[in-house]
């Protein structure tokens, strides 16, 4: 098991903490898509597979886009990829897997406590303005692709 698994499963033990089973399938025997399963949840575990500098999972781009926040482990400066400090769920913040538990059920029975997670949907401001200008950069707007190398991932 994968220290990252390891930390969820440890959380899973002080609280009940809800994991999706991505087997499910709905009532017209169609499968989920990872999007749907997010949706209903207020959280959801974005950690890496790999250590790369300059590389941001897609899971951090799923969860925002269907408006859940991310647990990120503690590996890397997300910083320059995130709209604000405050939305997202790090685990460098928290001393044990106990302390995890504890925030996502304290986070999740106070709603307002929730919502600041999300008072960067609220902004008017442009979402390109959020982004770091040098991810700005590396972003081809004309040719919708990422850098060099087009949207092939390197580290």
């Amino acid at each position: 098991m994968s220290s990252r698994s390891s930390i969820i499963f440890h959380a899973l033990s002080f609280s009940t903490i809800d994991v999706p089973n991505l087997d499910d399938v709905k009532s017209d025997g169609r499968a989920f898509e990872t999007d749907e399963v997010k949706g209903r949840y207020k959280f959801y575990a974005s950690f890496e597979n790999d250590y790369c500098a300059d590389y941001l999972t897609e899971k951090i781009q799923h969860t925002y886009s269907v408006g859940v926040v991310p647990i990120l482990d503690e590996s890397k400066d997300y910083s320059r990829f995130l709209p604000t400090n405050h939305s997202s769920l790090r685990l460098d913040d928290l001393a044990t897997s106990k302390h995890l538990a504890h925030r996502i059920l304290g986070v999740d029975q106070h709603d307002s406590a929730y919502m600041k997670y999300l008072d960067y949907k609220e902004s008017t401001t442009p979402f390109e303005s959020l982004l770091h200008p040098m991810l700005l950069e590396a972003f081809d707007i004309s040719q919708g692709k990422w850098g060099p190398h087009g949207d092939e991932a390197r580290c």
